[in-house]
């Protein structure tokens, strides 16, 4: 019945799994170079949207959530994406990511 009135959307819904990512600093002998906004190339293979937010959790007020939009249907055409994050990486210290993925999860009745 929900199906009927509702449509597909009605038996779709949404998770959010959250995990990390690490970038450590470059070695000491190699050259730094001036690079202000490191970018990420990210796909996301069968999940909706995703978003990476600094790792520490408290300075989540100042920056704003950014979606990007995943390949759900796992598509060999999908465009690239590269990312900019929203805090550069240090680099004298190890910086830490969280990484938030939102995957499709779909009721078949």
């Amino acid at each position: 019945q929900l199906r009927a009135t509702e449509g597909w959307a009605a038996l779709q819904h949404h998770n959010v799994l959250r995990t990390y990512f690490t970038v450590y600093p470059p070695d000491s002998n190699q050259e730094m170079t001036e690079e202000v906004d490191p970018r990420l190339h990210a796909e996301c293979l069968q999940g909706a949207y995703f978003s990476i937010l600094p790792g520490d959790e408290t300075v989540w007020t100042k920056h704003v959530p950014e979606w990007h939009m995943g390949n759900v249907y796992a598509l060999e055409c999908a465009p690239i994406q590269f990312i900019s994050l929203l805090m550069s990486p240090c680099r004298d210290k190890v910086t830490r990511y969280q990484v938030l993925l939102c995957p499709s999860y779909e009721v078949k009745i």
